[in-house]
């Protein structure tokens, strides 16, 4: 990993950094934050940060502002930086089952997928051990080595798998893959374009724990 290259960020770990989600769990727009951040500047408290917690976009996944609830976030951000605020925003992996992008990641094999005939598999052969014996000799055996590659041929035509649904708190999600490398991509170009289009500080970096991963997960790099 590397090491640090400079010094946190002072403000940031010295000052406050104040979230929405204290305040109004889900239920947050432009008038709410903004009264929000101007009642922290009357009552003169120390503050670095404002986060844009849960529920700014209009789909999980989807990386845009709710037109909803926030009409016009650049000039909602302007105003909170005129009152010395830095903005984040709360960022997770998860793509709502009813957004659009999840039927474009999965088409684009961006997402996690449930491979369920290789998984299921898997689970026999390794509760039991004289079924580990026959394959593992299956496998190494030059004999069946053309059965082999054929499977596999099979198997990339038809990989037998389905989006790989997260029971997360949010209702049911896919979960980007981030071991493709044309997800990563994806992932921070959004992150980049959030940050152009709205002078965006920071991101908050949420819901990253495996407990979420779905059932008999099939990622693109198992390494």
């Amino acid at each position: 990993l590397g090491k640090p290259m400079h010094t946190p960020d002072h403000r940031m770990i010295v000052e406050p950094i104040w979230s929405t989600w204290a305040q109004f769990k889900q239920n947050i727009n432009t008038e709410k934050i903004l009264n929000y951040a101007e009642e922290i500047v009357k009552r003169n408290f120390p503050r670095s940060q404002i986060c844009i917690d849960d529920n700014w976009t209009p789909h999980y996944g989807t990386l845009d502002f709710d037109e909803k609830k926030f009409p016009d976030p650049k000039q909602m951000i302007i105003e909170l930086k005129k009152l010395n605020f830095r903005v984040t925003l709360w960022i997770h992996p998860f793509i709502s089952c009813n957004s659009y992008q999840f039927i474009d990641y999965w088409r684009r094999n961006l997402l996690i997928n449930m491979n369920i005939i290789p998984s299921v598999i898997e689970l026999i052969i390794e509760r039991n051990r004289f079924l580990q014996v026959v394959f593992d000799d299956f496998l190494t055996n030059p004999v069946f080595q053309p059965f082999m590659k054929l499977i596999k041929h099979i198997h990339r035509r038809f990989p037998f798998s389905l989006p790989g649904i997260s029971l997360w708190w949010n209702g049911l999600a896919g979960v980007l893959d981030l071991t493709n490398k044309s997800a990563r991509e994806e992932f921070t170009l959004n992150l980049q374009r959030l940050q152009k289009l709205y002078d965006i500080d920071s991101f908050k970096f949420d819901a990253g724990e495996v407990n979420w991963l779905p059932i008999l997960s099939s990622f693109t790099n198992s390494a």
